[in-house]
């Protein structure tokens, strides 16, 4: 009984942590990641994003983000804390990450 307890508490701590994206979301990440990966402070600009993001999405099938989508999807990972503000026109990467 106590270890399912113990279970049931740590699959909702579990699904409080996790967050559902989107495609846009999802490849202005992939893009962040491919491009800040090898930098100390894992930053980028938003016009070096915006250039790897379009340059990426069509590997996967999709159409270039519009400027409305690229900002949304920029608040979105900034609201999850996946990135935040560093300097003018600038982010930084918060979240680690592993490709498998």
């Amino acid at each position: 009984m106590i270890t399912a307890g113990v279970l049931t508490i740590a699959q909702a701590l579990a699904d409080t942590m996790t967050a559902p994206i989107g495609e846009d979301e999802a490849s202005l990440f992939w893009s962040f990641a491919q491009t800040a990966a090898d930098r100390d402070e894992k930053s980028a600009t938003e016009d070096e994003l915006r250039a790897a993001c379009d340059r990426h999405r069509p590997e996967f099938g999709l159409e270039p983000l519009t400027p409305v989508q690229f900002t949304r999807a920029l608040r979105k990972l900034e609201a999850l804390s996946s990135i935040r503000p560093h300097g003018e026109g600038c982010w930084q990467l918060r979240e680690t990450y592993r490709v498998a």
